[in-house]
C-alpha cells in the first residue's frame, strides 16, 4: 500500500511536468502551421507587368531579366540594357516596315547593307527613357522600362535634322569638287555624306534647298558615286606584246581618264599577272593619270598570259570613307579594267 502511495506521489509531482510538454507541443504545433501559412503568404506575386506586357499607344516598353549573379548592380544593369535593347528593336522593326525603299537599292547593295549592319540600340537613341518598376524572387530580377512615343520621335527629327544640316554641307561640297572634275574629293565627300544620315538611310532623307528644289541626298548621293566610277575609263599603252626574252624589252603603262578622254590623277589602280606575281599590284595614277606596270617574269610554261588593270574601288572606299557599311557597300561596286595579251616567244 505504501508502495502505491509512493508511486502516486512521484506521478503527481510529474504531472506539472507532463501538462506543460503537452503545452509545448500543442504550441509548437500552432506555430508551425502559423509559420507556413506565414511564409505562404509572403511569397511574391508576380506584378501584372510581367502576366500580362502593358499596350498603348503613346509608349514603348521594354521588359528585361537576368540572373541574380554577381553583384546587385551588375545583374541590375544587365536587366535594364535588355529592357532597353527590347524597345530598341520594336522601334528598328517599325522603321523598317515603314521604311522608303530607293529605286537603286538593290543596284548599290543599300538593302543588304541596312539588313546586315548592326542596329542601333544604344541608349543615345531611347534619349527620354523611364524607369517604372522591378520585382526579383530567389533567381531572377526583372525590370520594366518605357519611352514616350511623341518624345521618342520629337528627338529623333531634331537628330536627323542635323544629320541632314551636316550631310548637305558636304554633297555641296562634293558636287561642286565634281564640277571641278577632282574626282577623288568629290567621291570623298558623297561617302561622308551617306556616313552623316545612314541612320536615316531606310526613311529617307529629303532636304528642300532655297531655292525650292527638293534634294534626296541619300540616293543622289548614290547616283553620283556611281557616275564618277562609271566616267573613269583606264587602257594601257599596248594592248598586246610580243616578248621574247625574260623581260619586256618595252614600257608597259596604263592610263586613267575620265569619259572626254582627260587624264584623272591620284586614282587607285589594282594589276594582276596570270603567269605569277609582280612586284607590287598596285598603283596610283600620276598627275598625267598614268601608273607603271611592274616588271614581270615569263612564266615557265605558257607562252600567252595577261595582265589586267582595273580602278581599285576597295582602296577608294577605305580612304573614302572610315564607316564599315559604306565601306562594304561601296567594296562591290564593279568599276573600269582593261587587259593586254603578252605572248613569250622562247
Amino acid at each position: 500500500m505504501q508502495q502505491k502511495n509512493q508511486i502516486k506521489k512521484k506521478a503527481f509531482l510529474f504531472y506539472p511536468f507532463y501538462l506543460l510538454l503537452t503545452v509545448l507541443v500543442i504550441l509548437m504545433t500552432f506555430t508551425g502551421c502559423s509559420s507556413t501559412s506565414s511564409a505562404k503568404k509572403t511569397v511574391p506575386v508576380k506584378p501584372a507587368w510581367l502576366e500580362n506586357r502593358p499596350v498603348n499607344n503613346q509608349y514603348y516598353f521594354g521588359i528585361g531579366s537576368a540572373i541574380k549573379k554577381g553583384s546587385i548592380e551588375r545583374y541590375r544593369n544587365e536587366a535594364r540594357d535588355k529592357a532597353l535593347s527590347e524597345m530598341a528593336g520594336q522601334i528598328n522593326t517599325i522603321i523598317s516596315s515603314n521604311a522608303v525603299l530607293y529605286k537603286v537599292e538593290d543596284r548599290f547593295g543599300v538593302r543588304e547593307m541596312l539588313q546586315n549592319r548592326i542596329k542601333a540600340e544604344s541608349n543615345e537613341f531611347l534619349e527620354g527613357y523611364e524607369f517604372m518598376d522591378q520585382w526579383e524572387d530567389e533567381t531572377r530580377f526583372y525590370t520594366i522600362y518605357r519611352l514616350s512615343k511623341p518624345l521618342f520621335e520629337k528627338n529623333k527629327e531634331l537628330r536627323k535634322k542635323v544629320a541632314a544640316d551636316g550631310a548637305y554641307l558636304k554633297y555641296q561640297q562634293a558636287v561642286n569638287h565634281l564640277h571641278g572634275n577632282n574626282f577623288i574629293l568629290a567621291f570623298t565627300l558623297f561617302a561622308q555624306t551617306l556616313e552623316n544620315i545612314k541612320d536615316y538611310l531606310q526613311e529617307g532623307v529629303v532636304i528642300t534647298t532655297q531655292q525650292g528644289f527638293q534634294i534626296d541626298l541619300g540616293g543622289s548621293s548614290l547616283d553620283y558615286l556611281d557616275e564618277i566610277l562609271n566616267n573613269l575609263r583606264i587602257s594601257p599603252s599596248k594592248t598586246s606584246i610580243i616578248i621574247t626574252g625574260e623581260e619586256p624589252n618595252e614600257k608597259l603603262f596604263f592610263t586613267v581618264s575620265d569619259n572626254k578622254n582627260n587624264p584623272v590623277p591620284d586614282i587607285p589602280v589594282k594589276l594582276n599577272y596570270s603567269g605569277g606575281y609582280l612586284t607590287t599590284d598596285n598603283g596610283k595614277s600620276d598627275r598625267n593619270g598614268v601608273v607603271d606596270c611592274p616588271l614581270f617574269k615569263a612564266p615557265a610554261h605558257n607562252s600567252r598570259e595577261t595582265i589586267s588593270a582595273s580602278i581599285d574601288v576597295q582602296a577608294l572606299a577605305r580612304t573614302a570613307s572610315f564607316d564599315l557599311d559604306i565601306r562594304r557597300m561601296i567594296e562591290k561596286w564593279n568599276s573600269a579594267t582593261c587587259k593586254v595579251q603578252l605572248e613569250f616567244v622562247r
